[in-house]
């Protein structure tokens, strides 16, 4: 199977994104690139909606991956990461991106300051 690719240019909000659906995603890699000078943080969820959850809630549902796209004035900023057998688990694909890392935090990003595209089955 060949992966898809889910594009997203960053908004003045967490992003939430659903990338895949279905019974389960298979995420087999990102590529992104970080346009300011702090670090932003790329957090994945594979969930299982019901009726009265149908997304994750960024700050309140735990991540099941964080990756940390490094600041443009310290270093490349940009990633390029890939898992040929791909990374998967049941349920849906989400993406959020947060300005700090810890898995309780919903700061929004500033719009303009990221361009991902996540490579999914």
């Amino acid at each position: 199977m060949t992966a898809a690719v889910k594009r997203i240019v960053v908004a003045n909000t967490t992003n939430l994104t659903q990338v895949k659906d279905g019974a389960t995603a298979s995420l087999k890699g990102i590529a992104a690139l970080n346009t300011t000078a702090a670090a932003i943080f790329l957090k994945f969820y594979w969930y299982v909606s019901t009726p009265a959850a149908p997304t994750p809630i960024v700050g309140t549902t735990v991540p099941d991956i964080t990756i940390e796209l490094p600041a443009l004035g310290t270093t490349t900023g940009n990633i390029l990461q890939s898992w040929p057998d791909g990374l998967q688990k049941a349920g849906l694909l989400f993406l959020a991106v947060t300005n700090l890392a810890p898995d309780s935090d919903a700061t929004v990003v500033a719009a303009g300051s990221g361009i991902i595209s996540v490579f999914y089955e």
